[in-house]
């Protein structure tokens, strides 16, 4: 029994390490997005087109890659780490999509601090989850005696 809970502990572990970097990139992309909101360009600017392409590329492709740790998370963590985590994209997916679809320029503004509250919440509840800070979790890993 204890092994088991060491290896379902350091799965937890391995999936929430590849979440948080994840995240980050998620919202560096984000932010990238929403850059070309701020930059005076012409409708037939080759290179801006170009540019704000790459950048929907790369929102797509962190978009992908969290959501599928995020659903890993639903797999061996908490229902509230899983949430925490799953709740910056459902926040942040309609601003990108009005980004994107509408070019506006507020929308990632409007929705800052929401955002950042998203992040610090998340960082929270893996922080939780791993047992950091002192905080008692039972997903740290059990002590295992050895005779």
């Amino acid at each position: 029994e204890a092994w088991n809970r060491q290896k379902r502990w350091e799965l937890k572990r391995e999936v929430l390490s590849d979440a948080i970097p994840l995240l980050a990139e998620l919202n560096e992309a984000l932010m990238a997005l929403h850059s070309m909101t701020t930059v005076e360009h012409k409708p037939d600017d080759a290179e801006w087109i170009k540019s704000n392409m790459e950048k929907r590329a790369r929102w797509m492709q962190a978009f992908a890659k969290f959501d599928t740790a995020c659903e890993l998370t639903a797999i061996v963590c908490d229902r509230e780490t899983h949430q925490a985590l799953r709740s910056y994209l459902m926040l942040t997916n309609p601003v990108v999509s009005r980004i994107v679809n509408n070019h506006d320029a507020q929308s990632y503004p409007n929705s800052q601090q929401a955002i950042a509250l998203s992040l610090v919440q998340a960082r929270i509840a893996v922080r939780k989850a791993l047992g950091i800070d002192g905080t008692e979790s039972a997903a740290a890993p059990p002590k295992v005696v050895v005779d």
